[in-house]
């Protein structure tokens, strides 16, 4: 797969968003579903999953779990870096 940036107009729409693609790769199989997102595949999954289990953001880390992450000013810095 492919690394894609999608913008949205308000913080709230970030987490909606990514939750639809989620929904919309799940629906179809034919193109490898959920899958090409697993981010369990990637050699700095560990790492990363350290950093992100830090957050205080339940919505951060269920995003990473499913493959996707995000970004807004809304954010706490410490989810920012």
């Amino acid at each position: 797969g492919k690394q894609a940036m999608v913008f949205v107009h308000s913080r709230k729409d970030t987490v909606k968003t990514a939750k639809q693609l989620g929904e919309i790769a799940a629906n179809d199989q034919s193109q490898g579903g959920l899958e090409l997102f697993a981010p369990e595949n990637h050699p700095d999954f560990t790492s990363w999953k350290k950093e992100v289990e830090r957050s205080r953001n339940n919505e951060v880390k269920e995003l990473f779990h499913r493959g996707f992450g995000c970004h807004n000013a809304g954010m706490l810095r410490s989810d920012r870096t």
